[in-house]
């Protein structure tokens, strides 16, 4: 009996009327996430090439000691 009336809550949650200034903030919420999701794609990619350059340094700072160490 309850999940029946949970059940009609929602459906009347989903045919509630919004007004202008509520389908206004609606939208303004939704390009901000957008904004977030993009910033968070470039970030992503930044940390991803600063991950790779660590790799590539690190790579060549081991190979610049063998060379040191055991071609002396």
């Amino acid at each position: 009996m309850s999940n029946n009336n949970k059940n009609d809550t929602i459906v009347n949650l989903d045919q509630q009327v919004l007004t202008a200034e509520q389908k206004q903030r609606l939208i303004r919420i939704s390009e901000r996430l957008k904004e977030i999701k993009s910033l968070m794609k470039r970030v992503n990619q930044l940390l991803n090439f600063l991950g790779v350059f660590l790799c590539v340094v690190a790579v060549l700072f081991i190979i610049m000691v063998w060379i040191t160490r055991y071609l002396d």
